[in-house]
């Protein structure tokens, strides 16, 4: 769980209480769990309260989850003086995984694979995210294989992938780590029923995969190309 500061441009409206502060009433920002921009009508506090912090919570008029805010009054000029000074957003990470971006040439099939099992995990369909995430690790790793590898288990595509590229250190642990099995191998085997925190690692590890696999060799290629069409400063 983290807070993540909001400008106070986004409060649109706020609502005055008996003891002078101006508390945020609808507030616009995306929504932590399905992303999409939102104007959160957000509930009234006490108005008893004395109040140098309030917290306040609304729901997404998209998805209808609720989303909690922090507003901080501090003292402020005379125009500001009793709006909140600062804004925070309650956002549990483990609720919304945004899409990844690929790199050009990436695999369209992959491409629908990953963005497929990113779609079901934000819907809560854990195990259709499971499933997809497990199914798009496969395909990297037969692709770069270039090669039939038939229904191999995922450590046998890896253990294949890495005799036709050198991918060094992490990723040949990570053969060995699913092929040892143990909590980390517990993650891809597709006859466990998925947790969200367990869909959520199968993602993060395809992003770091896409990265490190498609987008920083392609990168580098492009630094270099652009460094050798630059005069040699050296002569």
């Amino acid at each position: 769980m983290r807070m993540i500061e909001l400008p106070t441009s986004s409060i649109r409206n706020s609502t005055k209480i008996p003891n002078g502060f101006h508390v945020p009433s609808v507030v616009n920002c995306s929504c932590p769990q399905c992303g999409r921009s939102a104007a959160f009508r957000l509930l009234k506090v006490d108005p008893t309260q004395n109040i140098p912090v309030a917290s306040l919570g609304g729901n997404c008029p998209g998805c209808n989850e609720r989303a909690l805010f922090v507003a901080y009054f501090e003292d402020l000029d005379d125009e500001r003086q009793g709006h909140a000074s600062n804004l925070y957003l309650i956002d549990n990470e483990n609720l919304f995984f945004p899409q990844p971006s690929f790199p050009e040439g990436f695999p369209v099939s992959l491409g629908r694979a990953i963005s497929g099992a990113v779609d079901a995990y934000n819907a809560s369909n854990l195990p259709a995210a499971s499933t997809s995430g497990r199914r798009a690790l496969e395909g990297i790793f037969k692709h770069i294989a270039e090669e039939d590898t038939g229904r191999k288990p995922l450590n046998k595509l890896i253990d294949a992938a890495i005799e036709k590229k050198d991918f060094s250190e992490p990723i040949s642990r990570l053969s060995h780590a699913i092929r040892e099995g143990g909590n980390f191998g517990a993650h891809f085997d597709l006859e466990r029923e998925p947790s969200r925190l367990m869909v959520r690692h199968m993602l993060e590890l395809l992003d770091y995969l896409v990265s490190y696999l498609f987008t920083l060799p392609q990168d580098i290629k492009a630094l270099e190309d652009e460094i050798e069409r630059e005069p040699n400063v050296f002569d």
